[in-house]
């Protein structure tokens, strides 16, 4: 029996450690923060929760839970989550094309809609959940004697929105712009003169300053490989001050247009930002440089904006090595291909451009990083060798000493 009580005890330690470190309330705790977000109601919109540790709001992948919750259901737990938003009943618990930004995404797993097991792990383009809840029913008694006074409704300050487009990017896309119940695009005709209006929209949006030019994008019809978040609303906006100093006097109304050219912003707090690495030389520090695009690796071709050090010098850095030892271009042949970065630091780049022939890989060699506390060099390690301190292998156990010693 003694046995039994410890077994007991240790998987119960066991899951509540679990738990805390992943920093998720499980869907019995009062404590549990749910919100609906991207509309002007409490009662629909992109589902988000808040981890407790981070204190920070998180969309829902909606391949959680194995994909349960994608289709139209009225299920339990969606029903419990408008209560507790004070909501009517439930209409349903999947993705809507309208609420398709994702916000600091988790995906989670174990019985459906729990959120006692989640990871920010979430799959690339994993369209977020959301959930439409009925209004709350309302009943007000009828006035004793008619009003005296008649005062216009407020008016909502007028207020912006970023389409993402094909790659999905936070603080890039098509502009939104919405004053009192009209929204719509803004016309654009390649203005020049825009970055004091680029950098006020993309402040207010919270997007930090405007990285480069604007861009025309075809509103409708879109081509058939360009694949928005949503479908762009008809243009309903054209620029009337590019030296505005507040939204409300930088654009005038226009007849709509189902068709024509939008303006597009891209901002400097673009995310994410191109990953890169080093293969083939033996370490971390060293090799030849490729980066992703969507869940695809491939090569880094040369271009003319990279032939100074500083994208090479960047790329060390994110590497977690010290400064750039050198770097050289490799022959190209007819069938070599890769991506090209149009500016000169990856760090700017928000979009790759493929390159099918004649791509001239870099070769990249950085100083190792320093090891800790020690003052000398890092030991040059193959990629996704473990490393330990010499103390901490001597005192390990042996499955730990034959992993260190590969």
């Amino acid at each position: 029996m003694g046995s039994q009580h410890l077994l007991l005890a240790a998987a119960y330690l066991l899951g509540t450690l679990v738990t805390s470190c992943l920093g998720w309330f499980s869907l019995e705790d009062p404590d549990l923060q749910v919100r609906l977000t991207g509309s002007h109601s409490r009662c629909q919109g992109q589902l988000q929760v808040l981890s407790h540790t981070r204190d920070l709001w998180h969309s829902v992948c909606s391949d959680s839970w194995k994909g349960a919750p994608r289709h139209w259901e009225v299920s339990q737990q969606a029903a419990r989550f408008c209560r507790k938003l004070r909501c009517g009943d439930s209409l349903g618990l999947t993705t809507y094309s309208r609420f398709n930004t994702p916000q600091n995404q988790i995906i989670c797993h174990g019985p459906r809609v729990s959120f006692s097991n989640c990871s920010t792990d979430s799959p690339y383009k994993c369209h977020p959940l959301s959930l439409v809840c009925l209004e709350p029913q309302t009943t007000t008694p009828p006035p004793t004697s008619p009003p005296t006074t008649m005062t216009p409704e407020p008016t909502a300050p007028p207020r912006l929105q970023l389409v993402a487009g094909p790659r999905g990017l936070r603080c890039a896309g098509v502009v939104e712009f919405y004053s009192g119940s009209l929204g719509g695009t803004i016309s654009y005709e390649n203005h020049h003169g825009l970055q004091g209006l680029g950098d006020l929209l993309c402040g207010a949006l919270q997007c930090g300053s405007l990285k480069q030019p604007p861009e025309a994008k075809a509103v409708e019809p879109q081509d058939p490989g360009e694949r928005w978040a949503r479908r762009l609303l008809p243009i309903r906006w054209q620029i009337q001050n590019s030296s505005c100093a507040s939204l409300h006097q930088c654009f005038r109304k226009t007849l709509a247009q189902e068709g024509g050219q939008a303006l597009s912003l891209v901002c400097s707090d673009f995310q994410p930002k191109v990953q890169s690495r080093l293969v083939g030389g033996g370490s971390v520090c060293k090799g030849t440089v490729e980066v992703r695009q969507a869940t695809q690796w491939a090569a880094l071709c040369d271009s003319h904006v990279s032939r100074g050090p500083a994208r090479w010098a960047e790329l060390c850095q994110e590497q977690k090595c010290n400064g750039l030892v050198s770097y050289h271009t490799l022959d190209a042949s007819e069938t070599s291909s890769g991506f090209s970065c149009p500016q000169e630091k990856l760090s700017q780049c928000h979009e790759l451009q493929e390159k099918k022939t004649f791509c001239k890989r870099v070769f990249v060699t950085c100083e190792l990083a320093t090891a800790h506390g020690g003052g000398k060099a890092g030991l040059d390690f193959p990629s996704g060798t473990w490393l330990m301190s010499m103390s901490l292998k001597d005192s390990a156990p042996e499955p730990c000493k034959r992993m260190a010693n590969g």
